[in-house]
């Protein structure tokens, strides 16, 4: 059944607009309805405004109680509580503006009426709920039971917001209540028909007039001193004693009168009542204060007597202000006077608890008193109006205040407004904001009452008025101008050289004409403000709300003798004070004289912007900056005119200082040379001290300011310009130290310490970017945890600052100790908290104690010594956490590494993630050489990555002269020398002759011998079981450690190595890397923290800000190079890309008629975001091309500088392409095919320049190869070979030739194959062997046996299209490693000298280097041996040290051409010295004594009994198979399985012998014959088997099928064997390495069955074995229990038959049922 809801049961009720549901709870009314909708006995809290029930548990409005069936709700009219349990409470009180009722509950703390503090409040005892009448010495309560019905009285509560009931009164003491079950309410009806009211002081009952309870003493008659008797007024009530007509009394005055001992008579106290008699007089001394007719009231106050004060309370003795001359708050002592020592023991009377004014020289004034709890002293004295005149100090009785209005109060210099509750005779506190027109109260000095300007002539004299100008709780007096709200206006003018001068504006002073400068800020008679005077153009503005104006005021203004000043304006008033909002505090915009917002800036005003500083006094100071609106930006100078600017589009500020840039990634303003700001970073800011650039804002003076950044503007503002010191400023993520003196800040600071710093707060009190250092030697003021709440602790070095947390101590006498908490909770680490705090437990670690008088840092409460540290210079501990602390918030059984210093203990930081430490009894020191030779020192280093703040231990490898292997805990072990391959060795370190290498892949290594500092990264493969590397992950390697690094995630990575640029994708499911073969094409790439690793950057995300760390690639099928090119950015900006950047802005035509000589062309030009380029022509001679993707471009300004470039779809970057050859162009395009007249162009390769061939004269003899004949033939040798015409296609083989293009590929002494097409000469890389006729023409050989034609010449050549003759590959050149040499200084241009190492060239041009900044012009040619660790030639003058192989482990071979460009080569023996080897011809050794060798070619190898010497494993190995191809030799990998072998060659052509490989390095052969008969699973193809026959082995050929007749002993379509007819009992092979046995049975159909033999007299079954890779015959098996042709478990005959199987026994692979 659905129940409905509360509130929508109400909300039906309260459906006004339905004629069944009327109202029922509506204001002040009862309605009736039958309760069909379960309305409950409660009550409800409603929205006065909608009359909807409020259901918030503190909700506050109309309250009613709803009853019965009909139901009935009737509203709450009375002050009082209405109680229905301790949970549920309603509160109703009236506020000033009528009875409002809240929902709440007894407080926790209410369980006893044990103080002042609870007097009128409930109290809860169990489930009994009591009101606390009054406290004197024990309290007194009234439990609320059916029991406790009746009439009480309720003594006041010293603090007015307790008051429930209303006693606001001064003299109000009591209140009538009246109880009845669980309702307390203020009777305010309450009449015995008699005078006075009674109650008992023991219960505070009221005492009725036909009670019989009267205090009643059997012998002394009735207990007076036990009846109260007041005087009581809408049930509020005073002491009946108070109210006299006195004789004796002055009138209209405070009387001071002494009650007669003895006569109890009041006289004129006598002359030493408050001197040398006080003590026995002060109980009868009492104060009234008494009206023209001399009716007296005893009231509470002070009176001066004899240059004292004393306190004159009704309720109690006379009192003597304290002598004490200390300084003291006024919190809960509202109404006392004290002495302040603070201000010359000057007697201050507290109006608030935050405010007090000085009484000593007051002879007449009016102070209104704030809410809070009264002085003891003073009692009723909260939101009251005080008169203190020279004498006497009481609530002023004769001021009729008018309810609701606004009154300001003066105290001292400054203005408060209170706004008057007649209902609860208190002023409260207003906060209200505005200009306010006010005029002084005759009689009431020091308050003030609002003019009435409609009719002015009502109030007093003009002098009289003042104007007030307030932002909620700060009021000042303003000045200016005052306009009246009649028919016909007046104007009054109310200056700041006082109110006497106040006049109405006429003849004096006299209207204005706004016709100079001179009337700034002067009055027109049409009411306007004159702003600017002109005398043709004045800038005037009338009055209105909300409006700002900024005037540099002249003599005669109302507002300032001079300056420039914040006017406000309403719709009656200009005004200045000196205040403003703290939200105008700071930077405004203003034109002609007018504060504007940014989005009204436009072309009429754009240069007519001023910006102003304007301080919390409203005095403003014109700054520079620039305004902001949407995306446009305007600079505005201090002293120029304003202008609309565009960033520029740079990455850097050299040559911006100060003016705004855009790099891609934001708008920056350049606060220097070198840095910048984000603008979307609001904050504030210091200028830098560089000078700043043409067509900045600022100026000179500017340099070193404080400016800030808002959504809108920029300007200079010395928001905490006052201070000086030390501070911090925020940018990014990055903290700078700068010193701050005279407003200016000096940065980068030379700040090198930890220290607390404050953080700052701006004119709205929210935190800022900047923080301020406090000062610890002085800490005094600092009581409360909440006094440093916003400190944080910065560990500073150089003036670069990282956030950090722990325990810092002060520098005074007595030092404090403060905790600032990675949490972000900030203490005082009080006396008491260190005396509590321990080091005896895991949980203690982290804490700071106190041991015997010296403050500690628990480290390590668990060991067996404790570990503790004092604060000294300096240390690292290492605490493990056990729950959250200081220094970490909650990884547990991680660890923190703490900085110890002389006043901190503070979390380390360190910029690399990953240190190697040693952990010595909880001190951390990171590792050093000797740590690691010292068997018990390695046992306490280890790895460790720190993650945030947190650390951990993890595996790796650490390097100190070797390396040494960490698992995730402490404690290494040396990497042993015995790793001498990467085979099987994967992700660890390997020693390969002199060399350490980290192994890949296992064919794959870096060589780490002696680390660079990097960092650099690599991929590591599938790692061996006991790498310290985790698998196919990225691993970063420094000079003193290898680990696995999982920081890269979900990006494509280019990793270089060798100069080689591999590509990797990361595979965020897996979380691994792998080579990925389909990056191909135009690519970007940004460098990773200046190391070997690339991240890929989508053209559309690059930004300027990118261009310093982007390279431009060319890619395909994973492996990429660099290139150069251009690059437009962000749609408006062109950069160069070379070979370490992008960073190089491009000369960019401005327009395309700038494209007219050969000096623009190959520049661009910029059209809707696509470049197009000038290139030359015909007609006309020059001109921009749009350019085509489709097309390739030959671009250039001379004829040997031309470019071979492709460009982008989006024609965004145009690429330099390398090609090596000739290539027919026309109209700067690549063509498809030659005409006549078409231009040839040769190119070289990489970053060359292309050459415009313009010679056409060769005859093809001496130097001529590589020219081309008059009939445009291009000469082959010098011997008259020629090609066919340009155009014809053809292939030939070409000689090397110092003028050819194919130089850089050819080299002297070699040939290469070459492809004519019909429009290109080019390498021809897809001929391998070939025949070359008499013309040099080449033809394709069939193979590499294959003879040629009579006259023909058998020529190999390898994949790049070098030839020689014969059918040997020549070898491929060895690329040079570029990263080891160092480049040359940027110009080698020594002309002599002796060079001691080499350099490379950006060309890769050998040099040799003289000196650290010179190298010689010459490049070097010829054959070089070079040793790799000198970078110099080795001298083999005298080889007689040469005894080993190490001796010249680091030796490299080079060939060098002619022109400086080298390949790294090597030497061959002749003759075969062991297995692996290669012979000078390139022949592969199969055996140690191989004379003939196996040639570079398509096939593969089994290589057995390998020695350690061995290329391949550089390790022995049992047998390996080697891969050939025509260019290399290399191991092959994953190749456990089976092979067909013939002879050597693995091949299945003609196969004699079966090769089983267990391993990489562990292959065996056996002949076919002595091959086990079954079938293997074929290592090539997992689809495919190799059957063995007992006699040959081969590829088996069958058709596979399902098992079934005929089929028995063969293999099944899913690669099963058919034990029989049933294909559910076919033999699989073994999932694993335990072997399973089967039998097959006898089937006469099954012809091909190997097996049949052992089966054929149908009685008998053969015994087959299976392994996870080969299923034969078993000839070992004995006897076995078999069921569906499996073996079961069943271990004798019996067995077997009782479970239905067959029991047999086998011999030699025959089994048979043994006999009866």
């Amino acid at each position: 059944m659905y129940v409905m809801s509360l509130q929508e049961k109400i909300n039906i009720i309260n459906k006004k607009d339905i004629n069944d549901y009327n109202p029922i709870i509506y204001k002040n009314k009862v309605y009736k309805k039958n309760n069909d909708i379960g309305i409950s006995n409660s009550y409800y809290v409603v929205d006065p405004s909608n009359y909807k029930v409020l259901t918030d548990a503190n909700a506050t409005g109309d309250l009613f109680y709803c009853s019965g069936d009909p139901v009935a709700c009737k509203g709450i009219s009375d002050i009082g509580y209405y109680v229905v349990d301790k949970d549920s409470v309603y509160t109703c009180q009236d506020n000033g503006e009528g009875l409002s009722c809240q929902r709440g509950k007894i407080p926790d703390a209410n369980t006893a009426c044990d103080g002042v503090d609870k007097i009128g409040q409930l109290i809860k005892n169990g489930e009994t709920i009591s009101l606390c009448l009054n406290y004197e010495t024990e309290g007194t309560v009234v439990d609320l039971t059916v029991g406790s019905s009746g009439n009480y009285l309720l003594h006041k509560n010293a603090d007015p917001s307790l008051n429930v009931i209303g006693m606001t009164g001064s003299n109000q003491e009591y209140a009538i209540i009246t109880i009845k079950d669980k309702v307390v309410k203020l009777h305010s009806t309450y009449s015995n028909g008699l005078k006075y009211v009674y109650g008992e002081k023991k219960t505070y009952r009221v005492m009725e007039r036909d009670s019989k309870t009267c205090p009643v003493d059997p012998t002394t008659g009735l207990k007076e001193a036990e009846i109260l008797e007041l005087s009581c007024t809408n049930g509020l009530c005073k002491n009946s004693s108070i109210d006299l007509k006195l004789s004796v009394a002055t009138a209209d005055s405070v009387n001071i009168l002494n009650k007669n001992a003895d006569t109890g008579v009041l006289e004129t106290p006598g002359a030493n009542d408050f001197t040398s008699s006080f003590d026995d007089q002060k109980g009868n001394l009492q104060m009234y204060y008494c009206d023209g007719e001399k009716n007296c009231e005893r009231i509470t106050g002070y009176a001066l007597k004899g240059g004292k004060w004393f306190s004159m309370r009704i309720d109690g003795d006379v009192e003597q202000v304290s002598e004490i001359t200390e300084a003291q708050d006024c919190v809960g002592k509202i109404g006392k006077v004290y002495k302040d020592q603070d201000d010359s023991n000057a007697y201050h009377l507290c109006l608030s608890d935050t405010v007090s004014v000085k009484v000593d020289d007051v002879t007449d004034a009016n102070f209104i008193t704030g809410s809070g709890i009264s002085s003891e002293l003073f009692q009723n004295a909260a939101n009251k109006l005080i008169k203190v005149t020279a004498d006497f100090i009481y609530v002023n009785p004769t001021f009729s205040a008018e309810n609701s209005k606004l009154y300001f109060n003066k105290v001292a210099s400054d203005f408060y407004v209170y706004k008057y509750l007649e209902s609860s005779h208190a002023f409260v506190s207003d906060n209200t904001s505005g200009i306010f027109v006010y005029q002084t109260i005759d009689g009431v000095a020091g308050l003030y009452k609002e003019v009435n300007l409609a009719n002015p002539s009502l109030n007093g004299a003009v002098t009289t008025w003042i104007l007030f100008d307030c932002i909620e709780d700060d009021c000042k007096q303003a000045y200016g101008y005052v306009k009246s709200k009649e028919a016909s206006p007046k104007y009054y003018y109310l200056p700041y050289d006082g109110v006497a001068n106040n006049k109405e504006v006429g003849s004096t002073p006299a209207f204005s004409d706004c016709g100079s400068a001179d009337a700034n800020g002067l009055l027109m008679s049409d009411g306007s403000l004159c702003v600017v005077g002109d005398g043709s153009t004045p800038i005037k503005y009338t009055m209105g709300d909300g409006e700002v104006f900024v005037v540099d005021v002249k003599t005669g203004s109302p507002f300032a003798a001079s300056g420039i000043k914040y006017i406000k304006s309403t719709g009656n008033t200009f005004s200045f004070s000196e205040v403003i909002a703290k939200e105008d505090i700071g930077l405004h915009l203003f034109t002609s004289g007018k504060e504007i917002s940014s989005n009204k800036i436009d072309d009429n005003n754009k240069t007519k912007l001023i910006l102003y500083d304007c301080s919390n006094l409203g005095v403003c100071i014109a700054v520079a900056g620039y305004a902001i609106n949407g995306e446009k930006y305007y600079s505005i100078p201090a002293a120029a005119a304003s202008a609309e600017v565009t960033p520029a589009n740079v990455n850097v500020c050299s040559a911006d200082s100060g003016k705004l840039i855009d790099d891609g990634r934001g708008i920056y303003l350049c606060t220097g040379t070198t840095n910048k700001v984000n603008l979307a970073q609001p904050g504030f800011y210091a200028l830098d001290n560089n000078d700043f650039a043409s067509g900045s804002s600022f100026a000179s003076g500017d340099k070193q300011k404080m400016i800030q950044i808002s959504d809108t503007l920029i300007g200079v503002n010395n928001v905490i310009s006052d201070y000086t010191g030390d501070f911090l400023i925020k940018i990014d993520d990055t903290y700078t130290h700068y010193s701050l003196s005279s407003s200016t800040y000096t940065a980068p600071g030379t700040e090198g310490t930890i220290g607390a710093y404050e953080r700052c707060k701006d004119k709205e009190e929210n935190f800022i970017n900047v923080y301020k250092k406090f000062d610890l030697s002085d800490t005094s003021t600092i009581t409360e945890d909440s006094d440093v709440e916003n400190w944080a602790l910065f560990d500073c070095t150089s003036g670069s600052c990282t956030p950090t947390y722990g325990y810092i101590k002060s520098s005074d006498a007595s030092p404090k100790y403060f905790s600032l908490a990675v949490d972000g909770t900030n203490s005082i680490v009080t006396d008491a908290i260190l005396t509590s705090n321990a080091c005896a437990a895991a949980t203690n670690t982290g804490l700071l104690f106190d041991d015997s008088g010296t403050k500690k840092l628990c480290v390590d409460g668990t060991a067996e010594t404790v570990v503790k540290v004092a604060m000294a210079d300096s240390s690292l501990v290492s605490l493990s956490i056990a729950k959250p602390n200081v220094f970490a918030a909650s990884e547990k059984g991680k660890t923190v590494i703490v900085k110890v210093k002389e006043s901190t203990f503070t979390l380390s930081h360190s910029t690399d993630p990953y240190n190697v430490y040693k952990l010595d009894s909880g001190v951390i020191t990171a590792a050093v050489s000797g740590d690691f030779t010292d068997a018990t020192k390695l046992a306490k280093l280890g790895i460790y990555k720190c993650d945030g703040d947190v650390c951990e231990n993890v595996s790796g490898y650490a390097f100190s002269t070797t390396y040494y292997a960490f698992g995730n805990t402490l404690g290494g072990t040396e990497v042993p020398n015995t790793i001498t391959s990467c085979n099987g060795n994967v992700g660890k370190v390997a020693t390969i002759g002199a060399k350490k290498y980290l192994c890949l892949t296992g064919s794959d290594k870096v060589d780490v011998t002696t680390p660079a500092a990097g960092p650099n990264y690599y991929v590591v493969g599938t790692v061996a079981s006991d790498s310290k590397l985790a698998a196919n992950k990225m691993v970063k390697i420094t000079d003193t450690y290898i680990v696995t690094d999982e920081r890269w995630d979900g990006q494509n990575y280019l990793v270089k190595k060798d100069d080689v640029f591999t590509a990797y994708n990361y595979d965020t499911t897996t979380k691994k890397f792998a080579v990925d073969s389909s990056v191909s094409g135009t690519k970007t790439y940004r460098q990773v923290e200046s190391s070997n690793l690339y991240e890929e950057l989508p053209f559309s995300q690059i930004t300027l800000a990118d261009a310093p760390n982007l390279l431009l690639f060319s890619c395909a099928s994973g492996i990429c190079e660099i290139r150069h090119g251009k690059i437009l950015i962000g749609g408006t900006t062109v950069m160069t890309c070379s070979d370490t950047d992008c960073n190089t802005p491009d000369a960019v035509l401005a327009a395309t008629t700038n494209c007219d000589g050969d000096d623009d062309v190959s520049k661009v030009f910029v059209d809707n975001k696509a470049l197009k380029m000038c290139m030359k022509g015909t007609t006309p001679t020059h001109e921009v091309v749009a350019l085509d993707s489709s097309k390739v471009y030959y671009a250039g300004t001379t004829t040997s500088t031309y470019k071979r470039l492709i460009v982008n779809d989006s024609k965004t970057i145009i690429m330099e392409e390398t090609e090596i050859g000739y290539f027919l162009v026309r109209n700067n395009v690549l063509v498809s095919s030659y005409t006549d007249g078409d231009t040839v162009v040769q190119c070289t390769g990489l970053n060359e320049n292309c050459s415009i061939i313009s010679a056409f004269t060769a005859t093809c003899i001496t130097n001529q190869v590589g020219t081309f004949t008059s009939t445009k033939e291009l000469c082959l040798n010098e011997s008259g070979k020629k090609t066919g015409a340009l155009g014809t296609e053809g292939s030939y083989l070409i000689a090397y030739g110092a003028s050819s293009g194919f130089t850089p590929l050819v080299k002297s002494g070699q040939f290469g194959v070459i492809k004519m097409t019909a429009a290109s000469i080019v390498p021809d890389t897809e001929k391998s062997y070939i025949c070359v006729d008499a013309n040099l023409a080449v033809t394709t050989r069939a193979s590499t046996s294959a003879t040629c034609a009579t006259g023909g010449t058998a020529y190999a050549c390898n994949s790049k299209g070098v030839c020689q003759a014969g059918s040997t590959l020549p070898e491929l050149p060895v690329e040079i490693d570029i990263d080891s040499f160092p480049d040359c200084p940027a110009t080698c241009s020594e002309g002599s000298g002796t060079a001691t190492s080499y350099c490379i060239d950006s060309d890769n041009k050998f040099h040799g280097v003289i000196s650290a900044s010179a190298c010689l012009t010459a490049t070097i040619t010829g054959v070089h041996v070079i040793d790799e660790s000198t970078k110099f030639d080795v001298s083999l003058a005298n080889t007689s040290a040469i005894t080993q192989d190490s001796d010249i482990a680091t030796w490299m071979i080079y060939d060098c051409d002619t022109t400086g460009i080298c390949q790294r080569t090597y030497v061959t023996p002749a003759a075969c010295s062991a297995v692996g080897g290669l012979l000078t011809e390139g022949k592969l050794c199969l055996t140690a004594t191989d004379t003939t060798g196996a040639t570079f070619e398509a096939k593969e190898y089994l290589l057995s009994s390998l020695t350690a010497a061995n290329i391949f494993t550089g390790a022995a190995a049992t047998g390996l198979i080697v891969k050939g191809t025509a260019n290399t030799f290399t191991l092959k990998l994953d190749v456990s399985g089976y092979h067909l072998a013939n002879g050597q060659e693995i091949t299945t052509t003609d196969p004699n012998s079966l090769v089983n490989c267990t391993s990489d390095t562990s292959c065996t052969t056996k002949p076919e014959a002595q091959a086990a008969i079954g079938y293997y699973k074929y290592n090539a193809d997992p689809t495919q088997y190799i059957q063995c026959t007992g006699s040959a082995c081969a590829i088996d050929e069958t058709s596979y099928a399902a098992c079934t007749s005929g089929k028995v002993g063969l293999l099944d379509d899913n690669g099963k064997l058919c034990v029989d007819t049933t294909p559910a009992h076919a033999a699989e092979f073994a999932a694993d390495s335990t072997p399973v046995y089967y039998i097959v049975s006898y089937d006469a159909t099954s012809s091909s069955n190997i097996f049949y033999d052992k089966t054929a007299d149908g009685t008998k079954y053969a015994s087959v074995v299976a392994t996870e890779l080969s299923i034969t015959l078993n000839q070992s098996k004995a006897a076995a229990c078999y069921k569906n042709n499996k073996e079961s478990s069943e271990a004798t005959s019996d067995a077997c038959t009782e479970a239905s199987g067959t029991y047999l026994e086998c011999t030699s692979g025959e089994c048979t049922a043994p006999a009866a």
